[in-house]
This record gives C-alpha cells, sequence and structure tokens, in this order.
C-alpha cells in the first residue's frame, strides 16, 4: 500500500509540475524595465513637439500626454496605469474591436516624433511612455517628462477695434483680434 501511495504522489507532483510548465511570452518585466528617451523639442501656448526613443526596439508602447494634475490624482503609478487600461478597453468596445486588435493598431514601436496640439496655455504636463504587448500586460515601468506650456502675454496680443453706424442709442463695435487663437473676452458697458 506504501508503494502504492508513493507512485500516485510521484506522478501526481510530476503531473503538476508539467503543468506548471507553459512556455511565456519573451517579454521584459517591469524589474528589468526597458526605458525610454523623452525629449521636449518645442513649447507653444496651445501646442507640444516632442521625441520617444525607446531604449528597447521591438516592444511596442504607448506614449501619451496628459495633465499633471489629473496624474497626480493617483496615489499610484500603477492606479493610473489601471485607468488607462480601463480607458483602452472603452475605446476598443467603441470601435467594436477586442483589446488586443485596439493596442495593435495604437501602439508604437520605435522611435517617435509628434506634436501635439489643443494643450491649455500656462498648464503643467507629462508626456509619458510605457511598453504593453497585445495582451494589455504592461512589461515596464512607466517614464514621464514634465513640461508647461508657454503663459499668454497679454502686452504680446492686440486687437483691431472699430466703430461704426453710431446713433443716438447705437453703434456697431468690431473686434478683431490679432491672434485669432488667443481666447478673450469682451464686455459692453452702457
Amino acid at each position: 500500500m506504501k508503494r502504492v501511495f508513493a507512485i500516485f504522489a510521484t506522478l501526481t507532483l510530476l503531473l503538476v509540475g508539467l503543468m506548471g510548465c507553459k512556455p511565456e511570452p519573451i517579454a521584459p518585466t517591469p524589474d528589468e524595465s526597458p526605458s525610454f528617451d523623452i525629449k521636449i523639442n518645442g513649447v507653444t501656448k496651445t501646442s507640444v513637439t516632442f521625441t520617444v526613443t525607446p531604449l528597447t526596439e521591438n516592444i511596442p508602447y504607448v506614449a501619451l500626454i496628459i495633465d499633471k494634475v489629473f496624474f497626480d490624482e493617483f496615489e499610484t503609478v500603477d492606479e493610473y496605469i489601471n485607468d488607462d487600461l480601463d480607458w483602452f478597453a472603452e475605446l476598443a468596445s467603441n470601435e467594436g474591436i477586442s483589446l488586443s486588435e485596439w493596442l495593435s493598431k495604437n501602439t508604437n514601436v520605435g522611435t517617435l516624433m509628434d506634436t501635439e496640439e489643443g494643450l491649455v496655455p500656462n498648464t503643467d504636463y507629462y508626456i509619458y511612455a510605457y511598453h504593453i504587448n497585445t495582451y494589455g500586460e504592461v512589461v515596464s515601468d512607466l517614464v514621464k517628462k514634465e513640461f508647461t506650456s508657454a503663459d499668454y502675454n497679454l502686452a504680446d496680443e492686440g486687437f483691431e477695434i472699430t466703430v461704426s453706424d453710431i446713433t443716438y442709442e447705437s453703434a456697431k463695435l468690431n473686434f478683431v483680434p490679432e491672434n485669432k487663437n488667443a481666447p478673450y473676452f469682451f464686455n459692453g458697458i452702457e
């Protein structure tokens, strides 16, 4: 009886050992994290031009820009990355495709040179990147670089103001800003 038990125990251990030996995809783990070189090439009031160069080639990655205040609200980088992953899953669902398909279409490999438009003037941002496989598994640390969009210098912005059709009760005012992209406010007082 002891011999049968010993053979059964040996076979069970062998079977458990073989089942646990499935091949894993070859990818770096955060402990052996590939890194990125992120360079800010130019910043304006509403845009940034940047370059993201992975120091390990041929591993897909995401590179995004985020408002620093929003990013810093997360207690850990992992919490932020999980928020990214939820967002990616939502975007994939909206397109009617799987997360894997979405990541295949929306990740980068190699150096990325880009310009992001639509920034808010005088606002702190991060450009960040991390490696991710098509299963949605993050396989590196997140690397970020902070920058601040340029501020509006009100002395540099001007208007052409014309008044016409003046009557006792009204006048036609025409305001034309020199910079059509600059926000401005107008208020008339009687």
